[in-house]
C-alpha cells in the first residue's frame, strides 16, 4: 500500500477524544465565536478539522469512510440539527483580492445546493440568497483594508446609492443567514424553536500569503462577527502571527519602536475567543506500527520500530513520519529487487535513507568518498547530545552575547522541541553504528 498525504478520518494518532472536547465548545458557545485550532504543518490539523466536521454533521458532510459515524463515536454521536456546517479552504483563494467575497460565495453555494426549503419558505430563502449576491457585489467594490467610510463613499459616487456602513452589511448578512438557516421551519413553531447557527470551518489560513490572511481575518472581525456564526480556523499560529505582524507594519499601524510580534499576538488574541493546541502523537510506537503494517514492512517489525524510537530519528510530526515510512518501504523493496539474497541491515538502512532525505549533501559526498564516513562519525560522536549534558546546560545556562549589544543576553539550552524538524536527528544512530564495511557501502548507497 502506498502511503499518501491526504487527510483521513481514521484516528491513527488518537485525536478522537480531543475532537469531542472541542466540538462541545462549538455546541455550547454563544456566537459570535471564533475558535482556533493550532498545529505545526504536518501535525494533522486538516484531519482534525474534518473529524470535527464529521462529528457535528455526520452524513451531511458527504465524506466516504469505511467506518460508520455511530460505530466511531458510539453513544456520543449525534448529528446536531441546530447546526449548519460549511467547509472553506482558504488556501484555494490565496490570490483573491477580497477573500470575504469567496467566503460569502461559499455560503451562498452551500444553501443553494441544499435545496431543502419548503414551498412556503422558498420566496424568503430566494430573497436571502439575492441579498447575499448583492452583498458580494458591494464587498467586491472596495477593499476592507481601506478606511471604511472613504471606501463606502467611493461606492456611493460610483453607483449613486446611499452610503452603506459596514454595520449595515453585518445586519443584512445576519438576517440573510438567519433566514436561510431557519427557512424550513413552520411559522407556528419558528418563534419558539431554538435558533440555528452556521459553523464555518476555515482550513489552511496559515498557507495563504500575508495580505490575504490579514484581509480574511479583518473580514471576520468587520462583517462576520454576527450572532448566528461560529468560525473554526485551522492554522499554525506562528505563521499567521508573522503574516499579521508584517501587514500591520506595512500599514503603519504599529509604532516603529514597538515589537511587531507582540502587537500581532494582541491582534490575534482579540480575534480568537479560544485556541486549541493539537497535542503531539500520544503513542508514537503504535503510530509507527500502524504505518509500517500499511506499507508492508512487516518483517522484523519490532526491530524497525525499536531503532527509530530509541534513537529519536523522526520528529513527532505525523506527515514527516508517514513520509519517511513510505520512503523506507520503497527503499527496502529496491534493495531486495537488486539483491534478492540480501539480509537487510536495519540500522544502516535507516542511516542511509535519513541522509538521502534530510542531509542530501552529506549523502552525495559519502556516495563518492567512502572515507568520508570517518569524518561524519567523528562529528557525530563529538556532539553533546546526552541528557546529562543537556540538563547541565539547562540548570547552568550559558550566556550568549546578542549582536544588538553587550547588555542584551540570551540563555542557551540544549533541549529542543520534539516536533521541531530542523535538527540532524541521525547523530546518535550514526555514532552508535560506526563505519560500514565497504561492500555494504556500495550496496546501500545507491
Amino acid at each position: 500500500m502506498i502511503l499518501n498525504d491526504k487527510w483521513t478520518l481514521a484516528d491513527d494518532i488518537q485525536h478522537g477524544k480531543y475532537v469531542k472536547e472541542v466540538t462541545n465548545i462549538i455546541q455550547s458557545c454563544e456566537p459570535p465565536y471564533v475558535l482556533g485550532i493550532h498545529g505545526d504543518w504536518g501535525s494533522g490539523k486538516t484531519s482534525f478539522l474534518r473529524k470535527m466536521h464529521w462529528y457535528l454533521a455526520g452524513s451531511e458532510t458527504g465524506y466516504e469512510s469505511p467506518i460508520s459515524y455511530r460505530e466511531k463515536w458510539g453513544k456520543d454521536f449525534q448529528e446536531d440539527s441546530q447546526l449548519e456546517t460549511i467547509w472553506f479552504d482558504a488556501w484555494h483563494y490565496s490570490f483573491e483580492d477580497t477573500p470575504a467575497v469567496a467566503l460569502l460565495n461559499e455560503i451562498r453555494s452551500h444553501f443553494t445546493l441544499k435545496q431543502r426549503f419548503s414551498m412556503n419558505a422558498k420566496k424568503f430563502a430566494y430573497t436571502a440568497l439575492m441579498t447575499l449576491d448583492d452583498l458580494m457585489g458591494k464587498l467586491k467594490s472596495f477593499s476592507i483594508a481601506e478606511n471604511a467610510e472613504s471606501a463606502l463613499n467611493k461606492w456611493d459616487k460610483k453607483y449613486h446609492t446611499q452610503p452603506l456602513p459596514s454595520q449595515m452589511i453585518k445586519v443584512l448578512m445576519e438576517k440573510s443567514i438567519d433566514t436561510l438557516l431557519n427557512a424550513d421551519k413552520d411559522d407556528d413553531t419558528a418563534d419558539n424553536a431554538p435558533k440555528k447557527r452556521l459553523v464555518i470551518f476555515v482550513d489552511d489560513l496559515d498557507r495563504c500569503n500575508g495580505p490575504v490572511a490579514f484581509k480574511l481575518l479583518e473580514a471576520l472581525k468587520i462583517y462576520f462577527s454576527i450572532d448566528n456564526c461560529v468560525f473554526v480556523i485551522g492554522m499554525d499560529v506562528r505563521h499567521v502571527r508573522r503574516a499579521v505582524a508584517a501587514e500591520l507594519k506595512i500599514k503603519g499601524m504599529i509604532p516603529a519602536t514597538e515589537n511587531v510580534e507582540i502587537y500581532a499576538a494582541d491582534y490575534l488574541n482579540k480575534m480568537f475567543q479560544y485556541v486549541f493546541y493539537l497535542p503531539v502523537i500520544p503513542n508514537y510506537k503504535e503510530y509507527l506500527k500502524i504505518l509500517m503494517q500499511q506499507s508492508e514492512l512487516k518483517a522484523d517489525l519490532e526491530i524497525w520500530i525499536d531503532r527509530i524510537e530509541y534513537f529519536k530519528l523522526l520528529p513527532l510530526n505525523p506527515r514527516k513520519i508517514k513520509s519517511f515510512i513510505g520512503s523506507l518501504s520503497f527503499f527496502v523493496k529496491r534493495l531486495l529487487t537488486h539483491n534478492p539474497n540480501l539480509e537487510i541491515d536495519i540500522q544502516l538502512t535507516l542511516i542511509v535513507l535519513y541522509l538521502k532525505l534530510y542531509a542530501n549533501e552529506v549523502f552525495r559526498i559519502l556516495k563518492e568518498e567512502y572515507d568520508f564516513w570517518d569524518k561524519l562519525i567523528l562529528y557525530c560522536r563529538k556532539l553533546e547530545t546526552s541528557d546529562i549534558k543537556a540538563l547541565e546546560k539547562l540548570t547552568h545556562p550559558q550566556k550568549v552575547k546578542s549582536l544588538e549589544g553587550e547588555g542584551d543576553v540570551q540563555l542557551e539550552s540544549a533541549f529542543h522541541d520534539p516536533a521541531y524538524e530542523g535538527l540532524f536527528r541521525a547523530t546518535r544512530l550514526i555514532a552508535d553504528y560506526g563505519r560500514p564495511a565497504k561492500d555494504k557501502h556500495s550496496i546501500y548507497l545507491v
